[in-house]
């Protein structure tokens, strides 16, 4: 009996060893996917915003 064959990583994938301890997880992303970690912190911030513009013009004559 031969032993089990083992899943051949693809050409770019890299061994997760070498993978920062940021790209493993989020653990603020319990709150949602725009929570991110205040780095050095336990606290948990959510990125986001909206921006508006307006403008208009008055001629009397």
């Amino acid at each position: 009996m031969s032993p089990p064959a083992t899943p051949k990583a693809s050409a770019g994938s890299k061994p997760a060893a070498s993978r920062p301890a940021a790209v493993t997880g989020n653990p603020c992303g319990a709150y949602g996917a725009s929570f991110v970690r205040v780095e050095g912190t336990d606290t948990c911030v959510k990125v986001g915003g909206a921006l508006s513009v307006e403008m208009g013009t008055s001629a009397r004559r």
